[in-house]
């Protein structure tokens, strides 16, 4: 716990606030998902995203995923594939850069679905070992 506590101390402030707006984002989106759906989380979220720190523009791009990745393991709770691309999403837009989220499916045998990011052309949130094996279904970018 003093461990975690140091190495949350050693970060910026824009860095723990980037933390706080995702950790509150994937919260409430695994709530929101469940209950409303794709359509009106993403806006709640945008919403969300655009009202808490940092009110500045995140400068570098890497910091979104290393934000939602770092929320996901540290937290006990279960955050699906859409939702941290969902929240890593938001978090991109909300801070100028253009992301696109993609939904697939598995093409083998047993059913599994999973959801993506994509910024530049690479896979920045959802990163899976073998994404060839999921068909694109669809690319979900609302703006």
């Amino acid at each position: 716990m003093l461990s975690a506590l140091r190495k949350i101390a050693s970060l910026s402030r824009e860095e723990r606030q980037l933390l706080a707006t995702t950790t509150v984002s994937l919260v409430a989106s695994r709530s929101l998902l469940t209950i409303v759906g794709l359509d009106p989380t993403h806006r709640a979220l945008d919403l969300l995203v655009r009202a808490l720190p940092p009110y500045r523009r995140v400068r570098d791009p890497r910091r979104v995923p290393w934000a939602v990745n770092t929320v996901d393991t540290a937290l006990p709770i279960y955050f699906s594939c859409l939702m941290r691309a969902v929240v890593g999403e938001r978090l991109f837009d909300a801070n100028g850069y253009r992301t696109e989220i993609r939904l697939g499916v598995a093409k083998d045998e047993a059913f599994e679905a999973h959801a993506w990011v994509i910024h530049e052309g690479e896979v920045v949130i959802g990163e899976v070992d073998d994404h060839a094996r999921f068909r694109l279904l669809d690319s979900y970018c609302p703006k």
